[in-house]
């Protein structure tokens, strides 16, 4: 449990930064 929580927290912080920063470029090329 204790294994799974900081190796699902480290990919999740990494994750949300790489996804949020290429839909924000994306929203402003389509405009």
């Amino acid at each position: 449990m204790i294994q799974e929580l900081p190796t699902d927290r480290p990919p999740a912080r990494e994750g949300y930064r790489r996804l949020r920063p290429a839909p924000l470029p994306a929203r402003r090329q389509g405009k």
